[in-house]
């Protein structure tokens, strides 16, 4: 009975561990990308706010305004670019594993 929960705590250690010793995915780095969107759009809140309480100037407004949509429309058609590389990369692992099957099987 000894020997099955040391077992058990053991294999228990082992999948914890797993995530800690694996390679980055591609999608573990839509968390900094979601982080980037999120700031953006607080500046853009931010900015929005200062304008209306009349702490800046129409001028300064519209600059950073356009900086700001800019970074976003820059770091959302990065986005989609990643995306569509993964569709790709998918498209192309199904059409070879296919082929190989049919070779095969």
């Amino acid at each position: 009975m000894t020997v099955s929960i040391v077992l058990m705590a053991v294999v228990t250690v082992a999948i914890l561990a797993v995530p800690f010793f694996r390679a980055p995915r591609a999608a573990d780095d839509v968390g900094g990308e979601q982080e980037e969107r999120h700031r953006l759009f607080a500046q853009l809140a931010d900015l929005e706010y200062d304008f209306y309480m009349d702490k800046i100037s129409r001028q300064d407004y519209e600059q950073l305004r356009r900086q700001l949509l800019g970074q976003l429309t820059a770091l959302l058609a990065e986005s989609e670019a990643v995306e569509e590389r993964l569709r790709q990369e998918i498209r192309a692992e199904v059409q070879a594993r296919l082929e190989k099957r049919m070779h095969h099987g």
